[in-house]
């Protein structure tokens, strides 16, 4: 999974401490910072992403919805019910979507 290895390649280049999970797809930060990594479904999308159970435990979520050209709005559903609880989210779509009459454009 080449996106753990260049989160792992980010933090070891701004010299920060973390432990990190690769069962979980997960880093841990020294000043408590939980990095979660996620797909919207499984690779069979037999199985949709499951709620995460304890976010209202922490003060901020960051979402970023990579190809985010590529989510269905029923895919936006699916995420806003999933990652719900966090006392503040900030949200971010990144796309290289082929036109500009894309609905994601009037999302972003």
């Amino acid at each position: 999974m080449e996106y753990l290895k260049n989160i792992q390649n980010t933090l070891n280049d701004m010299n920060i401490n973390y432990k990190v999970n690769l069962s979980e797809n997960s880093f841990t930060l020294d000043n408590g910072t939980y990095i979660i990594c996620k797909g919207l479904h499984s690779q069979t999308k037999r199985e949709k992403l499951k709620a995460f159970a304890d976010l209202n435990n922490y003060e901020f979520a960051i979402e970023w919805r990579e190809e985010a050209d590529q989510l269905t709005k029923d895919d936006m559903s699916e995420l806003k019910y999933a990652i719900r609880g966090a006392k503040r989210k900030f949200i971010i779509n990144s796309s290289n979507p082929e036109s500009l009459h894309r609905y994601i454009i009037k999302l972003l």
